[in-house]
């Protein structure tokens, strides 16, 4: 129960959680499966990215694109593809960012939007009259 609970109190205030592996790993991309299921519920609002590191390791990759298409499937989760090339810089890793961004953003947009909407709504259908 130890466990569950510091779990549970490292997730209260959680906008995403980014899933590593490692294409020259298998262990760790089969891992993936039982990491989320531990790790998230359906429930959970929280955002999940999956990054697979040393792509670029042509001669050396455990995982295939088989697996990856078919985790995808499984999952509905992205799996964003980083080499282990340092001077690649920040071209590499932009579209991770900008997904990232995306995803932490749209739900604020719905629920800026729904509050919105709500408080809208609240107002029409008031019978009070508002004296200035």
């Amino acid at each position: 129960m130890t466990s569950f609970f510091s779990l549970h109190s490292c997730k209260e205030q959680v906008d995403a959680i980014l899933f590593l592996f490692s294409f020259t790993d298998r262990g760790s991309f089969d891992d993936l499966s039982n990491h989320i299921s531990q790790i998230t519920e359906s429930s959970d609002r929280v955002v999940k990215l999956v990054v697979g590191t040393k792509f670029d390791s042509f001669m050396h990759t455990d995982v295939t694109e088989s697996d990856v298409t078919h985790f995808q499937e499984v999952w509905g989760l992205p799996i964003f593809r980083v080499g282990g090339d340092v001077s690649a810089g920040l071209g590499e890793v932009a579209p991770l960012l900008n997904a990232l961004a995306e995803n932490l953003w749209h739900p604020d947009c719905v629920a800026a939007s729904s509050v919105s909407i709500s408080t809208q709504a609240a107002l029409r259908e008031t019978d009070s009259v508002i004296i200035v």
